[in-house]
């Protein structure tokens, strides 16, 4: 804000209280404040005849400066000692006066300012000065507070020391030095500071059409390429249509086998003479059980190595035997989850993580060495390639490739430490519901799922967290180890080929994070079952009959989920007929009894009938406690007919129950008229003649008619009932879609 008079050479009026009388009109438009809804002008009194000062003062407590007056002058001058605040309530006439505040300035009662030639008042709002305190702390633009010893308090209370350590306001630790120290004391690394070399994930090549094309993309600061090998310089890029994508946990993944031509990367910032990579694997159908050639890791000069499904070759320089790593303690890609178990358990738990690593004796030479490796992979291994730079034996020449899927690779320049690698382990299990047989870290080194606490419970294990140290933020999860007959080397995630789909029916249980329920960075939501079959001959709980199997859920906050149980064809198919009297039973005693009185139930939110799913809403965890869920329903609950038929009048008196059409043009929207000769509460149920509820709302008593609006799902002959505590009524109505 400015008022200044005018000398009165210059100035047209004769007198310069006249000047700011004009400049203060309530004639001349002014701006309209957001706040108050009031041009500027309004709420200002004062005047001033001829010679008479100008007075201003205000009835509002805070104003924004800019708003307040419109000034002649042609710039604006700033204070020497900018404050967070400022309240004027004096006279201010007689000498120049220029304030600036970051956050408001009041103009209380009793302010005045009378201009006289050559002064003027200046005041404004500038929210990029720094603000010093009385104590000396400096206020930066952006809230940061900087005290006299170089400390800095940032605006979501996190606070810098001088040399560099940060503690965050969940009491996070993390040291200049690349570690962390957690709340509990524990020193783990910070995987921000590990930097690979090449981190390779599978997406759209347009973000916004996740239908088309895909590629590995590196979001490493390298940004190397993945191309196609020619003999002689860089090759093209290489993509897929959506039609060669798998979805594992609804995370796509490349198929790299087609063509069986060569794909490299080339790295020419390290010759990975120490290296570990880590990469996830997902075998097609028919290869579950052959050995197959992975990827080759060329750098340093006769050092090559050569990794296999369950083998790894070393150069024939080197002279190191085959190193054959799968054992009973050493999981290879031909492994299976536990010994002793059958080719349906191996499909199953097919996907898998495999992480790699290898070490030789740093260079000293005077002149150092070449700064480049290449990893070769996607099809059959050729001896001839040109980036190899050592031979192999023979008896890998011409290995065929692996023929599979793979969402993601990671390349590290050195070798990590076993709690680095159980981090980037956990974040790809739980992107890509892979169950591991070992605890899972939070990338923070944070345990997130004990297995040995849980022993009852490692069986596909997944879920959902945020992550934003490893760019994490899984809102759903499912198993990638579903059982037969929907393995996941055949059934993705999604319900169809499409990436904007729901979820698969394929897929037994389904957890997300309840819309409107966000995950912060750093929590998840993980869950495991006790292996027991999905059929419905359980323990009777307090009257419901319940699934043999259960599941433990881990969560790191206090949240809700939305969870999806399957009935299609042999999955859940004991609730085929209570779907829309299932419950969900939470035990979060951290028993697992579920004992009377110590469960909570949740009701079905009703079917999804094209997908054969039922739907729980808001079904809330406990932070940091061991939470039990099954599935169950009442015992002596419906269980429909496959073939309903319309009932006899089972309510006494003129209880009738009546289908009207709205539009003969479109008979598939019905209205449901329902009157009972007794008031009593009831429940309108309409089921497909496979005996499926498609349709449920429960009426309250009433001694009037009820009317209920219906659609139909598809054409077709339904059965329409209402049921009260008397008897039911029941009518059958055909639908024919559209015409």
């Amino acid at each position: 804000m400015r008022l200044e008079a005018a000398p009165p050479l210059t100035n047209p009026l004769t007198n310069p209280q006249q000047t700011i009388k004009k400049a203060l009109d309530p004639q001349e438009p002014l701006p309209i404040s957001p706040f108050t809804g009031k041009r500027a002008s309004e709420g200002r009194e004062g005047g001033g005849d001829k010679g008479t000062p100008y007075t201003m003062q205000t009835r509002y407590k805070h104003i924004l400066l800019p708003l307040l007056l419109l000034c002649s002058a042609p710039g604006l001058l700033c204070a020497q000692t900018p404050a967070m605040n400022l309240r004027l309530s004096a006279n201010e006439s007689g000498t120049t006066r220029d304030y600036v505040a970051r956050e408001y300035i009041i103009l209380g009662n009793g302010f005045r300012y009378a201009a006289i030639p050559g002064q003027h008042f200046t005041a404004r709002i500038d929210k990029t000065v720094t603000v010093t305190l009385p104590d000396g702390t400096k206020v930066e633009p952006d809230g940061t507070m900087v005290k006299t010893d170089g400390t800095q308090i940032k605006p979501d209370g996190t606070v810098i020391a001088p040399d560099g350590t940060e503690t965050k306001p969940d009491g996070m630790i993390f040291k200049p030095n690349g570690t962390i120290v957690r709340p509990d004391g524990k020193v783990v690394p910070n995987v921000s500071r590990i930097i690979p070399e090449a981190w390779y994930k599978t997406v759209p090549v347009l973000a916004d059409q996740p239908n088309g094309r895909y590629q590995w993309k590196d979001f490493s600061s390298n940004n190397v390429p993945l191309v196609k090998y020619v003999a002689n310089g860089a090759g093209a890029g290489y993509t897929v249509g959506r039609d060669s994508i798998m979805y594992y946990n609804f995370n796509p993944a490349l198929d790299l086998s087609a063509g069986n031509t060569s794909k490299e990367i080339i790295i020419n910032r390290s010759n990975l003479a120490q290296a570990t990579v880590i990469g996830v694997w997902g075998p097609k159908k028919e290869e579950t059980n052959p050995d197959k050639f992975v990827f080759a890791l060329n750098g340093r000069r006769n050092e090559s190595v050569v990794f296999t499904k369950s083998h790894i070759y070393a150069s024939a320089e080197s002279g190191k035997p085959v190193l054959p790593y799968g054992n009973d303690t050493v999981k290879n890609l031909l492994s299976i989850p536990n010994s002793n178990t059958t080719d349906k358990k191996a499909r199953e738990g097919a996907l898998r993580i495999a992480s790699f690593y290898k070490y030789t004796m740093p260079n000293t030479a005077l002149w150092g060495e070449a700064t480049k490796a290449t990893l070769s992979l996607g099809s059959s291994f050729v001896s001839a390639n040109t980036n190899n730079t050592s031979t192999f034996s023979a008896d890998i020449n011409g290995l065929g490739g692996f023929n599979g899927y793979t969402p993601e690779l990671l390349v590290f320049p050195r070798v990590l430490s076993p709690i680095e690698l159980d981090i980037f382990e956990s974040y790809l299990a739980i992107k890509y519901g892979i169950s591991l047989d070992k605890s899972y870290l939070s990338g923070t080194g944070g345990l997130i799922w004990d297995c040995k606490s849980n022993a009852m419970f490692n069986n596909r294990i997944t879920g959902y967290g945020r992550e934003d140290l490893l760019e994490l933020d899984q809102k759903r999860a499912t198993t990638s180890y579903q059982e037969a007959p929907y393995y996941s080397d055949s059934y993705g995630s999604y319900d169809t080929g499409s990436s904007y789909d729901l979820s698969s029916r394929h897929r037994l249980l389904v957890v997300e994070n309840q819309p409107g329920s966000a995950m912060n960075d750093g929590q998840y939501v993980l869950f495991g079952d006790n292996g027991k079959p999905i059929t419905a001959t359980g323990d009777s709980i307090s009257g419901f009959t319940t699934m043999q199997r259960k599941w433990l859920v881990a969560a790191t906050r206090t949240c809700t989920s939305r969870i999806e149980l399957s009935y299609f064809d042999s999955l859940a198919t004991d609730f085929a007929g209570h779907t829309n009297n299932a419950y969900l039973l939470v035990d979060t005693t951290g028993t697992g009894a579920f004992n009377a009185g110590c469960f909570q139930q949740y009701l079905a939110a009703g079917p999804d009938i094209a997908r054969s799913k039922i739907i729980f809403n808001n079904v809330q965890w406990a932070a940091n406690k061991q939470n039990y869920f099954t599935f169950g329903f009442k015992s002596g609950s419906m269980v429909h007919k496959k073939d309903p038929e319309p009932e006899e009048n089972e309510l006494a008196g003129t209880s009738r129950i009546a289908v009207y059409y709205k539009d003969r043009g479109d008979m598939s929207n019905v209205t449901v008229m329902l009157q009972l000769s007794k008031p009593s509460a009831s429940v309108l149920v309409m089921y497909d003649l496979l005996g499926k509820p498609v349709y449920r709302k429960e009426l309250p008593e009433s001694k009037e008619a009820q009317y209920v609006d219906i659609k139909f799902p598809a054409t077709g002959v339904y059965i329409i009932k209402a049921t009260t505590n008397q008897g039911g009524l029941s009518t059958k109505v055909t639908c024919n879609a559209g015409h």
